[in-house]
């Protein structure tokens, strides 16, 4: 998901250039699996703002604070009433959960504590990240890392957060050289797609990788299992 660094200083960030200053909430959008009744899945793309509650200083350190953003997304009459059974609800960030490494770039405490509750409450099974320029897919349960894989497996207790790295990286002498061989950055993109399969829906993320001479190839020489894992380039959740 693009940027979230700032543009024309830190008062003007990518973040509200692409996506605005507030919360929104999409209409449904009709995908080819069906129910039993014949009813379609829809998907409900949900967005917030990761900059929205940023200091100054929070933004010159990459910092995520949105607190706010969530609160009043909470309050759209869509999501105060339950999540239908029919609908597949995406929450797209720019900020990553997962990214705790540095204490910078990282989201802040109380809104990654605000955020793991909202994904619960309102039932978002994917959220779609950025920032970090490089892909990653995590559970965000109840539990984190190893316990969250053995006591999270039941339908509806974890959300798959699919991180994409860097897609339109510039492939000048600088990127291609210095920055590749330094930094091991290279162009991907990750390819979503809902799957039925006996009966049940899965949610199935896959990182595909940029070569010259080919353009974007997927990374795993085969598809994964329909379960739900992580694997080393590719992340599968179960829906229904």
């Amino acid at each position: 998901l693009r940027s979230g660094h700032t543009r024309g200083g830190f008062n003007r960030p990518y973040q509200e250039f692409f996506y605005g200053t507030g919360p929104w909430m999409g209409p449904t959008i009709p995908t080819g699996v069906h129910d039993s009744t014949g009813r379609p899945y829809e998907l409900r793309f949900v967005c917030i703002n990761t900059d929205g509650d940023t200091e100054w200083w929070e933004r010159a350190l990459a910092l995520g604070s949105f607190c706010d953003q969530l609160d009043k997304l909470a309050t759209h009459p869509k999501m105060v009433s339950p999540c239908p059974s029919h609908e597949i609800r995406i929450l797209l960030m720019h900020h990553a959960h997962y990214y705790r490494r540095l204490p910078w770039l990282q989201i802040r405490p109380a809104s990654r504590r605000r955020l793991r509750a909202f994904l619960a409450e309102h039932a978002i099974r994917v959220a779609l990240s950025g920032h970090i320029h490089s892909t990653h897919f995590e559970f965000i349960g109840p539990a984190r890392g190893f316990l969250a894989r053995i006591f999270s497996r039941s339908v509806g207790s974890e959300t798959l957060e699919a991180n994409c790295g860097m897609t339109a990286r510039d492939a000048g002498w600088l990127s291609r050289n210095v920055r590749k061989m330094c930094i091991g950055f290279v162009n991907q993109l990750v390819v979503h797609t809902v799957v039925e399969s006996h009966g049940r829906v899965y949610w199935l993320s896959e990182d595909y990788h940029f070569q010259e001479d080919h353009g974007f190839v997927k990374t795993a020489a085969t598809t994964p299992p329909l379960q739900t894992a992580i694997y080393r380039y590719s992340a599968c959740v179960r829906l229904v």
